[in-house]
């Protein structure tokens, strides 16, 4: 009697543990995925909030968007930016070392880079099985082997942007490096093209740590950004195939692809039983959620996107959201999107929580 009630006494310790311990892992994954979602969220930000923009949903006349009077939708920090710029320019005569190197980090839209670094890792973290303790080196390589090349493809994608949206972008964004000459076409054509090749070479220089999904999300990445902004495909002209560019891009081919790249290169174990790239969503429930949050997000960008660029588009004949139905109104969906959107997401985090507890 003795040795059965030790042994249930046993039995039981060890249940209560294990008990213990998926309550654990359970917290630390809703603390990642609040992790994830901070960190993407942060590199889409807006520059004053919606009351000091005065914006009304029923307006459709497009406010002037000036740096020195009206409403801006512009970046925080441009007039610091244009008068360094200015001062570096006037008390050298020529752009210095330190110059440059500023003016090739505004050019990388440091706001995207931020997210990605932010969100690679996180991923990383949200994909582990609850039944894996995994290797602190495994984990480590995958991210760095998968940030490295991710960074290089981001650069490539939005300074082709820039590249191809010289003209939009005088109107409307003339503080950035090329329209504001401080930049030229040349030079950041070559920085386009290196950052591309660096990016798929280092996509393949690990057979282990370059998995296959994390290869097919920088081509599709880079795939999807070409025809987004290259004549003569320029998808951006059409307002339904520049946002499903997004969508694909943002909900489902980064999440996805990275979800999937850290389940077979950190959670080695759990690498054969990764589904196709395409079935990821549909078969592991945290993917799917993961997705579904960032296709709804991607949507977000879609839409307001393109607030701060209306008089260049309509300038050059680019009959975006904006442009047809205005920026106050773009403005007002896109945020009651959003916040319906982190609402939503908060009470689910509230439900899991208390069905746990």
């Amino acid at each position: 009697k003795k040795k059965a009630l030790l042994g249930n006494g046993a039995r039981t310790s060890s249940a209560s543990k294990m008990a213990g311990s998926g309550g654990a892992r359970r917290g630390l994954l809703t603390f990642l995925a609040l992790l994830i979602l901070f960190a993407t969220t942060s590199s889409f930000s807006f520059s004053t909030p919606a009351s000091t923009l005065k914006l009304k949903s029923h307006a459709t006349k497009l406010p002037v968007l000036s740096q020195r009077t009206g409403p801006s939708f512009e970046p925080r920090g441009r007039s610091k930016l244009q008068a360094s710029s200015t001062k570096d320019v006037q008390s050298t005569g020529e752009p210095t070392k330190q110059f440059f190197l500023k003016t090739l980090w505004d050019f990388t839209r440091p706001h995207t880079l931020i997210g990605s670094a932010l969100c690679i890792p996180a991923i990383h973290l949200y994909a582990a099985p609850l039944s894996t303790n995994p290797s602190i080196v495994r984990l480590i390589h995958s991210i760095i082997f998968a940030t490295l090349p991710s960074l290089l493809m981001n650069l490539y994608i939005t300074g082709l942007n820039q590249i191809t949206d010289v003209e939009i972008d005088k109107i409307s964004k003339p503080f950035l490096p090329i329209p504001a000459g401080r930049l030229s076409k040349a030079a950041a054509t070559i920085v386009v093209l290196v950052s591309l090749v660096a990016g798929v070479a280092l996509g393949w220089a690990d057979p282990v740590f370059c998995t296959p999904a994390l290869r097919a999300t920088l081509l599709g990445s880079a795939l999807l950004g070409t025809l987004y902004s290259v004549p003569p495909f320029r998808l951006k002209r059409f307002p339904l195939l520049a946002a499903l560019c997004i969508i694909v891009v943002r909900g489902t081919l980064i999440n996805v692809g990275f979800f999937a790249h850290a389940r077979a290169a950190t959670y080695k174990g759990a690498a054969a039983a990764v589904p196709p790239l395409l079935a990821l969503p549909f078969r592991d429930l945290r993917c799917g959620l993961l997705t579904a949050y960032f296709a709804v997000f991607g949507v977000v960008i879609a839409l307001m996107k393109d607030v701060p660029d209306a008089q260049g588009d309509r300038a050059n004949d680019i009959r975006s959201f904006t442009v047809r139905f205005g920026q106050a109104r773009m403005f007002q969906v896109g945020r009651r999107l959003m916040t319906a959107l982190v609402w939503a997401t908060g009470g689910g985090f509230l439900a899991g929580a208390a069905r746990a507890a």
